[in-house]
Formats: C-alpha cells, structure tokens, sequence
C-alpha cells in the first residue's frame, strides 16, 4: 500500500479482450446466439408490427376517399350530373374496402400471434 491508502493497479489498454474474456468466463455457450435470435425475432416482430399499421393507415385513408367519392357522386347525381359511378359499383368498392380492412386485421392478429410465440419460445 502507498500512502494515502491507495493501491497500486496495473492498467491495461485491452478492453475489449478483457471485457471478452469475463464475457466467456459468465456466460454459456449458446447463450449469445439464443440473444442475438431472440433479438431479431423483436426486429422482425417490430418490422412486422410497423407494416401492418402501414396497412392499417392505408385501408382506414382508402375508406375515407371511397365515401367521398360515393358523396360526391350521390350529390352530383342529385342535380342530374351524370357520373362515371352507379350505386352498384360504389357498393362493390366498399365491400372491397371492407374484405381489406377485415383482411389487416386478421393480418396483425396472426402477426401477434406468431410473435407471441416466437417470444415465448426464445425465452425458454
């Protein structure tokens, strides 16, 4: 001990082999790889999650434009303007919107679902 009460350390300048070594010397082997697959099962379940709401965002914007076009249409033809659209294909087109939007949402509960899984299996 040198006075002061401070005891000499030896300092070393490798890092990363030391932080490497007391890495291998803790955790087991197939443990970093476990890590780095459940790591990419959370991107892939973000990546995924981020897509669907994507979808989501496009189907409720496709919605809200086919209703005005079926209230642009109605009005016009109200006042005798004659419009490319007849009241069957505005309802064809909703029921189109309907079986995609019914369809994302399916989409993310089996997205969920999956990554529920995946996350439940990974933490095994």
């Amino acid at each position: 001990m040198q006075p002061g009460g401070s005891v000499p350390v030896e300092a070393t300048l490798d890092v990363v082999a030391d932080d490497d070594s007391r890495r291998a010397a803790r955790i087991p082997a197939g443990v970093d790889d476990a890590r780095a697959l459940r790591d990419a099962v959370l991107q892939t379940r973000d990546d995924l999650r981020a897509s669907v709401a994507g979808l989501e965002s496009q189907a409720r914007a496709q919605g809200h434009l086919l209703n005005q076009i079926a209230r642009a249409c109605n009005g016009a033809a109200r006042h005798g303007v004659p419009t490319g659209f007849d009241e069957h294909q505005i309802a064809a087109l909703s029921d189109e919107q309907e079986r995609l939007s019914l369809a994302v949402v399916e989409l993310a509960s089996v997205v969920d679902k999956k990554m529920a899984d995946l996350n439940r299996k990974t933490r095994r």
